[in-house]
């Protein structure tokens, strides 16, 4: 198995004698000592998840691809801010046509993206080292659930509750707004007063 990092040959002692896991984890730790985080793992053009990669046959050409940590966290939240700017712009249709109720699968991609949300946004209170950034994910969690069932028995109810949910995505983009706000002024090295506040 021939490796690289960024498409840079790497190489590893007496690799042969190693299993998958010692691998991976030698790879992990080359890229922390470079203060990276692994974003993907390649082979010949298709992206492998971790457990994957432990499988993978020998002979083959294996790329780690990698990058900062804000990086990931930057792409992730402009990931999060389309999905909540296409979650808030579907509801506000289905409200605007209340006589034409959306269908299931509708509801059911609806449903999933939200949940997609959610869990991007639990992923990054994780990295947090301090504070959650989203202290309103388990309030999420909950309304969704409860709109989930109230879709599966009335549909024109359930298009009138998300007026609420339009109120709380709103209030999620502009946590955004403010997260990107506070990064850039980082990232510029300008003084963050207090009030700044995530």
């Amino acid at each position: 198995m021939d490796l690289f990092i960024d498409g840079v040959p790497f190489s590893i002692l007496h690799m042969e004698s190693l299993s998958r896991e010692e691998l991976l984890d030698v790879v992990l730790e080359e890229l922390a000592g470079r203060g990276l985080v692994l974003k993907e793992i390649v082979s010949h053009g298709e992206a492998l998840s971790e457990e994957s990669f432990l499988s993978i046959p020998d002979g083959v050409e294996v790329d780690f691809l990698s990058d900062t940590k804000e990086g990931i966290v930057n792409r992730i939240i402009l990931e999060l801010k389309e999905s909540v700017d296409r979650c808030i712009s579907i509801a506000e249709g289905w409200i605007s046509r209340r006589s034409e109720f959306p269908d299931e699968n509708s509801m059911k991609r609806w449903v999933e993206s939200m949940e997609w949300i959610v869990e991007v946004m639990s992923k990054l209170n994780d990295l947090g080292e301090e504070d959650p950034l989203f202290s309103d994910v388990e309030s999420f969690i909950h309304e969704l659930d409860l709109w989930k069932g109230i879709a599966v028995e009335s549909p024109e109810q359930a298009v009138s509750e998300l007026e609420e949910f339009i109120f709380k995505l709103d209030l999620l983009r502009d946590k955004m707004e403010d997260l990107e706000s506070l990064r850039r002024k980082l990232s510029e090295g300008e003084e963050v007063v207090k009030g700044d506040d995530v």
